[in-house]
């Protein structure tokens, strides 16, 4: 008889779980999936993890140009040496933060992928309203589509004489 209405005991009532929250006012907070940090993050595509997302991407002065990407994905890796390449040109750019995320192993808050890639820019005056990256993925188009976007903050690379 007892172990039979312990077993009953063990989860609380949804109804309780309520009753608690609105007691305390503490909300439970949603846990989204994430990687772990990378220790070293130094490269010209910086890795962004769900737990990193909000340091790198949104609470900084700098604009941010994330390419949401799934390992397999074909699409993805014929774009990853082309968004590599872009990142190294424009590593002097220090307004400019470039960015990928492995989106089948993170989440990310308010953020809703449907497939692969996707990019989007955060720009350094509105973290809130990200703008969807919707031209060929090429060098030239992507530096054209930055240049427009950041405006003065955009920063032409100094020519050595």
């Amino acid at each position: 008889f007892f172990s039979s209405r312990r077993r009953h005991t063990r989860f609380l009532p949804v109804s309780w779980a309520r009753r608690c929250v609105q007691e305390t006012g503490n909300e439970i907070e949603k846990q989204y999936r994430s990687e772990e940090i990378p220790v070293e993050n130094n490269g010209p595509v910086k890795v962004v993890v769900g737990r990193s997302f909000k340091d790198i991407v949104i609470n900084n002065d700098n604009d941010v140009l994330l390419e949401f990407y799934s390992p397999g994905c074909s699409v993805c890796q014929a774009l990853a040496p082309i968004y590599s390449k872009f990142a190294t040109k424009l590593a002097y750019n220090k307004n400019l933060v470039i960015a990928k995320i492995d989106a089948s192993a993170n989440e990310i808050p308010d953020v809703q992928i449907y497939h692969y890639p996707v990019i989007k820019f955060w720009p350094a005056n509105n973290k809130k309203n990200p703008i969807d990256y919707d031209r060929p993925r090429n060098e030239e188009d992507l530096i054209e589509f930055l240049k427009e976007k950041m405006g003065a903050r955009w920063l032409e690379e100094k020519e050595e004489l």
